[in-house]
């Protein structure tokens, strides 16, 4: 019976220590992050860890304000981030929607403008 949970409490450490990253980063006063939510729900299925950076920071060609963090843990080698799995929701544990669904819903959600401003990362491991 304890196997199952195994998994899931090595997912909740590793989304966990991504979220430290961040924190120690904002909290050491180099970096302009204003705010670190975590497990937030403006977003859903990018709701692990959201930055909110009070200043644009430069990301490619263009500037961002927010980065949404989805953080995936797996114990097998078999998990990887392939289009069909993008496209596939048992890749996620879901029934439904995709990771890509998700982020068009994202996109719906928060509008042209915040999407525009916004980047959304996987933490893989």
């Amino acid at each position: 019976m304890a196997a199952p949970i195994i998994p899931r409490q090595l997912g909740d450490e590793y989304q966990q220590l991504v979220f430290w990253k961040y924190a120690l980063m904002m909290l050491s006063g180099k970096y302009e992050i204003d705010n670190i939510r975590y497990e937030d729900d403006s977003v859903k299925s990018y709701d692990d860890i959201v930055i909110q950076y009070s200043t644009p920071q430069i990301f490619r060609d263009s500037t961002i304000l927010k980065e949404y963090i989805q953080v995936k843990f797996h114990m097998r080698d078999d998990g990887l981030f392939t289009v069909d799995n993008l496209l596939d929701p048992s890749f996620i544990n879901a029934t439904k929607n995709s990771l890509l669904h998700n982020v068009v819903a994202a996109y719906r959600k928060l509008g042209e403008d915040e999407f525009k401003q916004s980047v959304f990362v996987i933490y893989s491991r």
